[in-house]
C-alpha cells in the first residue's frame, strides 16, 4: 500500500523524519505505508529513549518489558520509596492513543486493584506534547478524542520538545491512580 502526499506536506515529513526524499518535488509524493510505520516506531522509540535517560539520571531501577504477553505494559520502574510503575508507552496519532483491547484490558484490570499503572503518550505537532493519564483512563483513551475538551483530562500534559519528567516523576510519586 502506497500513500500519496501534496507537495507542501513531503518538507514537514522530510524535516520529522529525516529520510523521506527530495525537497523539490514537483506535484505529489508517494511513501509506503510501511515507511510510514517505521518512522512512527522511530518515534516511540525516542520517547522510550528519552524516559530511560531521565530513570537513570534520577537512579530509578528499571525494565523495559519486551513483549511476553498481550497487553503488558512497556516498562515497570521502581520509584526511591519502592513503590512499582507500570508505563505504557504510546505516540498519539491525530487526536486518537490506539491501544489494544488485551492493553485496555490490563491497564482497567490492575488499576482496580490499586496498581500504579499509567500511560505515557507523546503527540509530534509542530512542537511535542506529552501527556500521562492514569491506567484507569484507558477504556475512555481507546473510545474517545484527547482533543475532546473535558472528556479526557491527562494528570500531566506539557508541550515542549523536553520529557517533562519532572511533572510525571510528581505524578507517579504523588498520585493516587484512581
Amino acid at each position: 500500500m502506497v500513500c500519496t502526499f501534496k507537495r507542501e506536506n513531503v518538507t514537514s515529513l522530510n524535516r520529522r523524519f529525516g529520510f523521506i526524499g527530495p525537497q523539490n518535488v514537483k506535484n505529489n509524493f508517494s511513501i509506503s505505508v510501511r515507511t510510514l510505520y517505521k518512522a512512527f516506531l522511530m518515534l516511540e522509540k525516542n520517547l522510550w529513549q528519552q524516559l530511560s535517560r531521565a530513570l537513570k539520571r534520577d537512579k530509578w531501577p528499571y525494565v523495559r518489558i519486551e513483549a511476553t504477553a498481550a497487553g503488558i505494559p512497556d516498562v515497570l520502574v521502581a520509584d526511591r520509596d519502592g513503590r512499582l510503575h507500570l508505563i505504557e508507552l504510546k505516540m498519539v496519532r491525530g487526536s486518537k492513543i490506539k491501544l489494544s483491547p488485551h492493553q485496555v484490558s490490563f491497564l482497567t484490570r490492575f488499576s482496580k486493584t490499586g496498581a500504579s499503572v499509567w500511560i505515557l503518550a507523546r503527540r509530534e505537532r509542530p512542537m511535542p506534547e506529552y501527556f500521562l493519564f492514569y491506567g484507569s483512563a484507558a477504556i475512555a483513551l481507546a473510545q474517545g478524542s484527547i482533543d475532546e475538551p473535558g472528556q479526557l483530562l491527562p494528570v500531566v500534559l506539557e508541550t515542549g520538545s523536553a520529557l517533562p519528567w519532572s511533572s510525571i516523576k510528581t505524578a507517579l510519586v504523588t498520585a493516587q491512580n484512581v
